[in-house]
């Protein structure tokens, strides 16, 4: 993994496993992560189940002990309902983790939701992820990392590893 050591897997939580959610989720599926998601498809947390992890419900459970959590839901509604819903993940994210929302808004409302995260002390990054339902499948999509240094300073084990 890079030259980086870890006793334990390294949790990785999703919401939103459909065709870009599962595209994200699939480079996980090997030995040093534990993926933990959730989606409102049955047949989506089936996958997650059959690929020989666990879907978490409610969402707020997804993200329990998840280093980065990540979000690839429809809308700014959506994510923002996700956030900071009363079962919302943001009151369960460990400090220092990072919400990574990967739903297609228009950037004001990604801007709204930053200041919001960031509010509740959680860093809030809108990282678009491109490659179409193709790649998506077979785990290979690119997300566009504007943050990314920033991001990957504070969370370089986890994403050189992937």
């Amino acid at each position: 993994m890079s030259g980086h050591a870890h006793s334990e897997p390294v949790k990785a939580a999703a919401i939103g496993l459909g065709t870009k959610g599962l595209g994200i989720a699939k480079p996980y599926l090997r030995p040093g992560f534990n993926v933990t998601g959730y989606d409102v498809s049955e047949a989506a947390r089936e996958w997650l189940r059959t690929s020989g992890e666990a879907p978490s419900t409610p969402p707020r459970e997804v993200v329990t002990g998840a280093p980065v959590f990540t979000s690839v839901v429809m809308s700014a509604r959506q994510s923002e309902q996700i956030l900071l819903g009363d079962s919302g993940p943001i009151q369960a994210m460990p400090k220092e983790s990072v919400f990574i929302s990967s739903a297609t808004m228009p950037p004001t409302e990604a801007k709204s939701l930053v200041t919001k995260a960031k509010e509740r002390g959680v860093p809030f990054f809108d990282v678009p992820v491109s490659g179409g339902a193709k790649r998506s499948a077979s785990g290979d999509t690119c997300p566009s990392w504007r943050q990314s240094s920033r991001l990957l300073s504070r969370n370089q084990p986890q994403w050189h590893s992937t």
